[in-house]
């Protein structure tokens, strides 16, 4: 009787620690195609020298030079990330890019760590069979680099290329160069804010494989 009350008991804790797991979320689906996420520095130093006008236009391009079968996501960050378009279609983004980019208005500090994370998540919502990361900045991270180059491996971990804009001669180039190493992107350096948007097409040519 005592083993037979023994078991019973184990199978209710069982029972119990199952049901206080909760169900599993389901794995979201690879999509086909490639995901890009587009993620730019709208700190206060962006409002100088019209960097942030080359910036809207360079995410613009990028836009433009996708096909219609992919999809991609805008954020802009200061002290926080600010989410412009989230995980889109192409065709989608092309008509939210002009009512949404104009929203991307400089001010605060640098911190893309927060911007990165969403950028990951979004990514794990939204697996598509190619995905690459743009980030684009223009000053000094105060952020610990270490923390930064921790979720650049948690994006590689999920298939994701990574590569960095180092704009004008404040920004951050030890670090910039690192993230691009890590993300087995490339690194480019824009001295003038015109040149943003020929090193986004590029970038996103050499991504899509044109």
């Amino acid at each position: 009787m005592s083993r037979i009350i023994a078991f019973l008991a184990l199978t209710l804790l069982t029972a119990c620690s199952a049901s206080s797991q909760g169900p599993k979320a389901p794995v979201a689906a690879i999509q086909k195609g490639s995901l890009l996420l587009i993620v730019i520095d709208k700190s206060g130093s962006m409002r100088e020298d019209k960097k942030i006008v080359f910036a809207r236009k360079a995410a613009q391009d990028a836009i433009q030079t996708l096909s219609e079968s992919d999809s991609v996501s805008v954020i802009g960050f200061d002290a926080a990330p600010f989410r412009l378009i989230d995980v889109v279609s192409v065709s989608n983004a092309r008509e939210l890019a002009k009512k949404r980019l104009p929203l991307l208005i400089p001010s605060g500090r640098t911190f893309p760590l927060t911007a990165l994370g969403e950028s990951r998540l979004a990514m794990e919502r939204h697996p598509h069979e190619h995905m690459h990361l743009l980030l684009l900045s223009d000053g000094r991270i105060p952020e610990p680099h270490q923390a930064i180059l921790e979720e650049v491996q948690k994006i590689r971990a999920l298939g994701a290329s990574v590569s960095t804009v180092r704009f004008g001669k404040d920004g951050d180039r030890g670090l910039m160069r690192k993230i691009a190493e890590s993300g087995s992107g490339s690194l480019y350096v824009a001295d003038k804010a015109e040149s943003l948007p020929a090193i986004f097409v590029r970038d996103v040519k050499s991504f899509v494989g044109q």
